[in-house]
């Protein structure tokens, strides 16, 4: 079985757009709206794509320091597995 080549989030944020042009007049404002939503997301992680791949590692190596780090009062981190 041969594995897919990954996506770029760039290639992933310009397919959304892609989709959000095509829909424009077809798709329901809660779709766009989501779409757009998401274009946001991907934006923000592709210009932080860096500190994404730190969490990533810290995540790896020594999961306990985001377990603390999203256990201190007012902390701004937050871990969701998917």
């Amino acid at each position: 079985m041969t594995s897919k080549p990954k996506t770029s989030l760039t290639q992933r944020r310009q397919a959304v757009e892609h989709l959000i042009a095509l829909g424009e007049k077809t798709a329901g404002d809660t779709v766009l709206a989501a779409a757009r939503d998401a274009v946001t997301v991907l934006a923000w992680l592709e210009q932080r794509a860096e500190l994404v791949r730190a969490f990533a590692r810290l995540e790896a190596d020594c999961p306990e320091v985001l377990t603390m780090l999203s256990e201190f009062p007012d902390a701004k981190v937050s871990i969701r597995r998917i």
